[in-house]
């Protein structure tokens, strides 16, 4: 063999290599990218349960049942009990809004959180702290919570 053929051979098994290297970085790559999607759905999804948890409190329950069902007037402190509730349920709702636009949130959990926010966007409660605090959040979502469809809210 000569020395062009052992060239010509060398770049044959180099290019080979190159190739075999690729494939192996676009299937990390994949890998890698499922993987980000399942951790962003898990963050979302402690993220929700989480701050739903705060309305198990029975005084939380209380005020939101008074926010939901009653004209009664709150106090300044429950004002901003109810406030913070709210707006922790609001702020995952907006990451999974972002997560969901940034394609990393599967499309069957975002149509079932969807429908659960829509029920959730129609208490009272809930509309209440939207209206004074919906400036703090990004202009997209705003325009996306404004224009969503709202259900029934249920609590039998």
């Amino acid at each position: 063999m000569s020395i062009m053929e052992l060239g010509a051979l060398g770049e044959l098994v180099g290019a080979i290599g190159i190739v075999v290297t690729l494939a192996y970085l676009a299937i990390q790559i994949r890998n890698q990218n499922s993987e980000s999607r399942v951790a962003a759905m898990h963050d979302i999804s402690v993220g929700f349960r989480e701050s739903i948890s705060a309305f198990g409190d029975p005084q939380m329950a209380e005020l939101l049942t008074r926010a939901n069902f009653t004209d009664e007037p709150f106090s300044d402190s429950e004002m901003v009990q109810l406030i913070v509730a709210v707006q922790r349920i609001l702020r995952v709702w907006e990451e999974a809004y972002g997560q969901h636009i940034a394609g990393r949130l599967d499309l069957q959990i975002w149509d079932a959180m969807g429908r659960q926010y829509s029920s959730v966007m129609a208490a009272p409660a809930f509309q209440i702290v939207w209206n004074l605090r919906k400036d703090y959040f990004s202009e997209s979502f705003r325009e996306f919570v404004d224009g969503s469809p709202r259900t029934e809210y249920k609590i039998r």
